[in-house]
């Protein structure tokens, strides 16, 4: 019996949806034969230095061993080799564009902020909104450019963390 004066999200008052208690973020795919996953980083070559407006492209290579299905983008950003603390990092002005080989497409309808679709280790971490798989021997290439016109000694390390999923 509904209840207007019980608590909201209640038994007696169910006017919120409530996510059921094991609802976690693990989607499931229909795979055709039994699988293996291996936790495992896909590393760009340095990307920099940096000049103002310049674009810079690298590329890194699924290995022919195992499918990838990447959960995360990460970056690490430095001036110069400088060290960087807590207190002086900050957020890049760099875009970010990149294309799977495998499927022949853009990961994206344009270049993105760099911050906007990869954390940094100083900041906070955030999984992709979907995973996404590439096909062994893909090769993925990443374009960065910076938009910031005084910037000219920064460099950028890229990486992909997942894992190898191998056919059983």
């Amino acid at each position: 019996m509904r209840n207007p004066a019980a608590p909201v999200g209640s038994p007696a008052n169910p006017l919120v949806y409530c996510n059921p208690d094991d609802y976690t973020y693990a989607p499931q795919y229909d795979w055709q034969n039994p699988v293996v996953f291996d936790v495992f980083w896909l590393e760009f070559p340095t990307f920099g230095p940096f000049t103002a407006a310049a674009q810079l492209q690298q590329a890194v290579n699924v290995p022919n061993d195992a499918d990838f299905e990447c959960r995360r983008i990460m970056y690490h950003f430095d001036l110069a080799a400088a060290a960087l603390t807590m207190a002086t990092a900050f957020v890049p002005n760099i875009t970010i564009m990149l294309t799977d080989s495998g499927s022949g497409r853009n990961l994206m309808s344009a270049a993105a902020p760099l911050a906007s679709v990869a954390c940094s280790e100083i900041g906070p971490q955030f999984d992709l909104p979907w995973p996404k798989i590439f096909t062994r021997n893909s090769t993925i290439t990443a374009v960065l450019t910076n938009f910031d016109a005084a910037q000219t000694t920064a460099n950028v390390r890229l990486t992909l963390a997942g894992r190898k999923i191998f056919s059983a």
